[in-house]
């Protein structure tokens, strides 16, 4: 296939056989659970696998017709986030376009002013605002998005918001695994208009399911992202709730980045709960007393969030974010960055700035300063993973629409080989474990020693002083006491 003097691969397969014999197989998927919600025969159930990630099973008969393949944003030869986003968004005027971002027409950022937005927000409160907005307007009649579950296991669900006050209860960050096949099946049968937000691969998926069928097409008017520096297994929570002290068996429930008035946004809580027969106990524990650590190194990490170089959610109408800028390093509340790409988002915005929400233009420079972090490992780090993939594997990757030609540094080099490595085998890990986190801990000690000295040596290079007193705290919480 030929795209833009480009040739790329498409495989000789198709429909499940697709999914099954290329993605499933090769570990692509990103469990987003489009290719479950679309089938016309319901033949697909999205369920976990015994790594904690959501995978589709083939649960009936299946007509081969392809739709599950031609929604699969990791099936090569469908069309990637440069190509969604230069079909919709190529032609508004005054679009700009960077390869960081993808195609834009406006940055903003601020915050909600309305009550509650930004304390109970994952950062500014813009995404909350803006979803209470289309309702409240009338843009929409139900907006699909993620809320947390008190019932157990799956912890994180994707519901259907009819009101404000059901829009509010999904306002927080969810660092767990979600899938979308029953919203995705409701819009189907439901003759109502919709906003959706998710991950870049939820935006992506929707995108091309809405090029197969018009239905969707027709019922989805608006498609909003949030940036993504990678996901998570559903062993993350679980682990972290073990370093809370709890048993991970137990945990029932969780609320990530709960703000206080003593910390800063960084070093926001996670609330735990767990059950037992003696009923419900709490646990809470902060970014820096341990889980930071665990995300940085890409621990339960998906093979396919290694894979991904979609950091801006390129295909959405609008991609929220926080403001990971040095003047906002010891905020407490939260601000919001919105890349706009669709007009009518921008004409909202414009004509209700100030009805609930304070904003400033802020330049797409700046804005890709806020992820820098999310790009390095996206884009800097893309190829080293791949090398690695091919290496370990013989097989076509998906194409991407971003790989750097330059590589990164030695070092560099080893510490992301490290982290793959991490990504790889904490899941097994943490199962052969039987989720004891001690037994953990021992298993992977030769993989945590290795990356602390690669960690280490980096910010020696970077800031010597600094580094040395980081590098001994680090050291002494190893050594047997």
């Amino acid at each position: 296939m030929r795209r833009d003097g480009k040739i790329y691969q498409r495989l000789d397969m198709s429909g499940y056989k697709e999914i099954s014999d290329f993605v499933l197989k090769y570990d692509y998927c990103c469990g987003c659970g489009v290719c479950a919600g679309v089938c016309p025969q319901d033949a697909l159930q999205i369920r976990f696998n015994e790594s904690g990630e959501y995978r589709p099973y083939l649960v009936g008969s299946c007509t081969d017709c392809g739709l599950c393949s031609m929604v699969c944003p990791f099936v090569n030869g469908n069309p990637d986030e440069d190509d969604i986003g230069c079909m919709h968004f190529a032609g508004v005027s005054g679009t700009k376009h960077t390869s960081e971002t993808g195609y834009y027409l406006s940055c903003l950022m601020g915050h909600s002013t309305v009550d509650g937005h930004q304390k109970n927000g994952a950062s500014g409160g813009m995404a909350t605002w803006m979803l209470e907005t289309l309702l409240r307007l009338g843009e929409v009649e139900r907006v699909a998005c993620v809320r947390p579950r008190s019932g157990g296991h799956p912890l994180f669900e994707f519901v259907i918001c009819q009101n404000i006050k059901e829009v509010r209860a999904c306002s927080r960050s969810s660092y767990y695994p979600v899938e979308i096949s029953s919203i995705v099946r409701q819009i189907l049968s439901d003759r109502k208009r919709y906003a959706v937000i998710g991950l870049p691969c939820v935006c992506k998926a929707l995108r091309l399911c809405a090029q197969a069928n018009p239905r969707l097409r027709d019922r989805v008017k608006y498609i909003l992202g949030l940036t993504c520096g990678h996901g998570l297994s559903s062993h993350f929570s679980e682990y972290v709730f073990g370093m809370a002290g709890g048993k991970p068996c137990e945990l029932h429930a969780l609320s990530f980045r709960v703000k206080s008035v003593q910390r800063c946004l960084a070093e926001c809580g996670t609330v735990l709960v767990g059950r037992n027969a003696e009923g419900e106990y709490e646990r809470q524990i902060t970014w820096s007393q341990g889980v930071w650590p665990l995300f940085k190194n890409r621990y339960f990490t998906p093979l396919a969030c290694d894979l991904c170089d979609d950091v801006f959610a390129e295909c959405a109408d609008a991609t929220f974010m926080d403001a990971w800028l040095p003047e906002y390093a010891r905020d407490r509340e939260g601000h919001s960055i919105v890349l706009i790409r669709n007009p009518a988002i921008r004409s909202i915005l414009q004509e209700h700035v100030r009805i609930g929400c304070a904003l400033a233009p802020i330049d797409v420079g700046r804005v890709v300063q806020s992820q820098k972090g999310a790009l390095r490992c996206k884009r800097a780090e893309l190829p080293v993973r791949m090398e690695i993939f091919r290496r370990l594997i013989n097989a076509c990757i998906p194409r991407r629409s971003h790989v750097p030609g330059r590589s990164v540094g030695f070092v560099q080099r080893l510490l992301v080989e490290a982290q793959w490595r991490i990504a790889r085998r904490s899941s097994t890990e943490w199962r052969q474990a039987d989720r004891r986190i001690d037994t953990f801990r021992q298993r992977t000690r030769y993989l945590e020693r290795h990356l602390l000295w690669l960690n280490c040596f980096m910010m020696i290079r970077r800031s010597p002083l600094s580094a040395i007193k980081k590098m001994v705290r680090k050291v002494c919480k190893l050594l047997p006491m």
